[in-house]
């Protein structure tokens, strides 16, 4: 009998573990304060890593239950914002590999003004967002819902974007170098399943 008793809760785990595993739309819930431990990860839905082409922007937003019909606008939007942080970065990350194989001279002759050239090709890929992921949770009892949206961008066509508004450029149409741009938006590409471009969170 003792052999009995001790597998019905090692049953129960297995059970609750496989359920866990099936589950794909419903958030997690975090597990009592006293079983945690400084390790515990939980998921976020709809959240994807950067791939060799794409990248990818997730946020969340918390919502009455009576106000779902503007929810997911205003989360899109929220992950629109999220993406334009993220291609921000990355754009500032491949001016700075572009410079640095670029003599001192043109470096900085250029420099600012490709800099300001960012804000343009920026909000043009983020008029060219995908909405790939949209997810939310059951009402609490207190009717909130979250729900969460993932976009994601094409690596390529932003790159192609950088390249055609610079080498477009007047200013910059004999010191561009697209070769060693493309090098540097290439190198800094893949690295971009760092934090550093990953973990952008809904402040």
């Amino acid at each position: 009998m003792k052999k009995v008793s001790l597998l019905i809760p090692m049953l129960a785990v297995v059970v609750f573990a496989m359920t866990s595993c099936k589950s794909t739309k419903a958030v997690e819930t975090k597990a009592p304060a006293s079983s945690q431990s400084s390790t515990d990860v939980y998921d976020v839905p709809c959240w994807m890593a950067d791939d060799d082409e794409w990248f990818y922007a997730t946020a969340q937003r918390q919502f009455k239950q009576s106000s779902m019909n503007t929810a997911p606008t205003a989360t899109l939007r929220s992950a629109q914002l999220q993406m334009r942080q993220k291609l921000q970065s990355v754009y500032r990350a491949v001016l700075r590999d572009y410079f640095d194989q670029m003599d001192t001279e043109e470096g900085s002759y250029a420099r600012e003004h490709i800099e300001s050239a960012g804000d343009l090709i920026v909000k043009t890929a983020i008029n060219e967002t995908y909405e790939v992921c949209r997810k939310q949770t059951r009402p609490d009892e207190k009717n909130n819902v979250i729900m969460y949206v993932t976009v994601k961008v094409s690596k390529k066509k932003f790159t192609d974007n950088m390249v055609k508004q610079l080498s477009e450029d007047e200013q910059l149409k004999m010191r561009f170098n697209e070769k060693t741009f493309r090098d540097s938006a290439f190198k800094v590409f893949e690295n971009s399943n760092n934090k550093e471009f990953n973990e952008f969170k809904e402040q």
